[in-house]
């Protein structure tokens, strides 16, 4: 499938919503198998497998949602962003798969989706919005 047009934030998060299911049905299934092995005291080297697997898929949705081939992989704007986005998703899967269950499942892909599409001062505001309205 390809979409025509480049999608806007919220078109991001609702397709971030259905490709991430399987990740996080995957993760759920698996979670404390998944965050022991992706803490900082266990395989690195399944660590850099996660991350490369990440940055390929990366590479595999960058054309997709933006209608722009990777002009050049050296681009250190591009990979810049390619690593935010890659640990910054995985990141918040090892923070969920150690949290005791204290985040459901929509929760995870409501942060996943908008960590591609907000700015950290834009989250911050969501995060004061939601102190505010639970205490």
């Amino acid at each position: 499938m390809q979409i025509k047009h480049i999608p806007s934030a919220e078109e991001i998060n609702k397709l971030a919503d259905i490709a991430f299911n399987n990740t996080i049905a995957y993760c759920n299934r698996n979670k404390t198998a998944f965050s022991g092995l992706l803490s900082q005291n266990d395989d690195i080297y399944f660590y850099k497998k996660v991350v490369k697997l990440g940055n390929q898929e990366f590479n595999n949705r960058f054309p997709y949602l933006f209608q722009e081939e990777m002009k050049t992989e050296n681009s250190l704007t591009l990979r810049f962003i390619r690593n935010i986005y890659v640990h910054g998703i995985i990141d918040i899967l090892v923070l969920w798969g150690n949290s005791n269950d204290s985040i459901g499942i929509d929760d995870v892909k409501r942060l996943l989706g908008l960590v591609q599409t907000k700015s950290p001062v834009e989250l911050m505001k969501l995060y004061q919005i939601e102190i505010d309205r639970f205490h």
